[in-house]
């Protein structure tokens, strides 16, 4: 086998390995940390919460969704010879903190740093099978991010958007600081706040789904490799 290729499945491998441990972090905090109430929170450390999300009044870009938080994400499909891949281009949050509130007390959410487990409320695509709306491009240009390309053609691009609105229930995951008076939950360098719109055990079960994903990639691969010397 060339060694190029033996690199990139390295390479490859060296992917999977970190997103599958990083994955597994984050479900075995979900699983030592029980969801408490406000009111009992400890005064340090690590705690969950789930609460109704509320705070600053805030306009999706591209949907324009009345929010108190939203996330965007902006990928180009770029080829290279006879294959390609999406990269991304934009990924942006609002840094406006939320407020948790479960009937015994309110907590306050700092989103920066956070690992988002939010269900998209916006797609959009543009090529090949997809066009985007007039509003949808103007907002493009205005986040700095051009439509076409140097030879007036439409780049292909795809779009989410995320969004937590007032009222709606919410997973924080988070270490413990303070707000002046008011309690908060924030990412640590090693620790992302983990942010969602399901429950804990709704988004440890989706966790474990990503894992055996993950899992079942190589051992797809490794029996193909298997077929192909055995049939090739």
């Amino acid at each position: 086998m060339p060694a190029f290729v033996l690199l990139i499945a390295a390479l490859a491998l060296a992917f999977l390995l970190s997103r599958l441990l990083r994955l597994l972090a984050q479900f075995r905090r979900i699983q030592r940390i029980p969801v408490s109430t406000v009111a009992l929170l400890p005064g340090s450390g690590q705690a969950a919460v789930t609460g109704n999300a509320s705070g600053a009044q805030l306009s999706s870009p591209f949907a324009a969704i009345p929010c108190v938080f939203w996330s965007i994400e902006v990928q180009e499909y770029r080829s290279n010879g006879r294959s390609g891949s999406w990269r991304t281009v934009l990924a942006r949050t609002s840094d406006a903190p939320l407020v948790l509130d479960d009937g015994t007390g309110r907590v306050q959410i700092e989103p920066a740093g956070a690992a988002l487990f939010l269900q998209d409320r916006f797609a959009a695509q543009q090529g090949m099978f997809g066009g985007l709306n007039q509003s949808t491009l103007d907002a493009l240009e205005r986040l700095g991010v051009r439509t076409r390309t140097w030879l007036s053609t439409s780049r292909r691009l795809r779009i989410r958007e995320r969004q937590i609105r007032h009222g709606e229930r919410v997973f924080a995951l988070g270490e413990i600081a303070r707000a002046g008076a008011q309690a908060a939950l924030a990412s640590t360098p090693d620790a992302p706040l983990l942010l969602s719109n399901r429950d804990a055990p709704a988004l440890a079960r989706d966790l474990t789904m990503r894992m055996l994903g993950l899992l079942a990639l190589p051992l797809l691969l490794l029996l193909a490799a298997l077929l192909i010397g055995v049939f090739g």
